[in-house]
């Protein structure tokens, strides 16, 4: 379901700033980093589409509904509502924002930017239709 890429991309992360050059080993480092600061339950407690989204789409991502846990590469629901499961891959940040690459059933990614609001929370802008947009995301157990 499609309805991931949107939880996903509300994740968001990392204040690493880069400011001269970064070898290999650095940057496989801060990969790791946002991989272990988005590792965990997250809700999904606001989403604003560019465009409107059909009513069963509009529905799946009523605030406070959907939650979603991130975790060894993949991300998946855990809300009864709405099941899925779906690949995902962090590219590292770029100062404080992050990429993050969502799959579909299909072998499709989508494009998210995200950036940590502290320790609990991810900001994120959806980059590929039909889920371009923004968002946030707030941790279920705060750390």
């Amino acid at each position: 379901m499609k309805l991931a890429l949107v939880l996903t991309l509300a994740v968001a992360l990392s204040g690493c700033a880069q400011s001269h050059v970064v070898g290999p080993d650095q940057v496989e480092q801060a990969r790791r980093t946002t991989e272990a600061a988005i590792a965990g339950t997250w809700r999904l407690t606001s989403y604003n589409p560019d465009q409107p989204l059909t009513g069963v789409l509009l529905m799946g991502l009523q605030r406070d509904r959907l939650v979603v846990t991130f975790g060894q590469g993949r991300m998946k629901s855990a809300t009864p509502e709405f099941t899925f499961d779906r690949k995902y891959r962090v590219e590292p940040p770029i100062t404080d924002t992050f990429k993050l690459w969502l799959s579909d059933d299909q072998g499709l990614e989508y494009e998210s930017w995200a950036r940590f609001d502290g320790p609990n929370r991810v900001l994120f802008e959806c980059k590929t239709e039909p889920w371009r947009g923004s968002g946030t995301l707030d941790r279920v157990a705060p750390r």
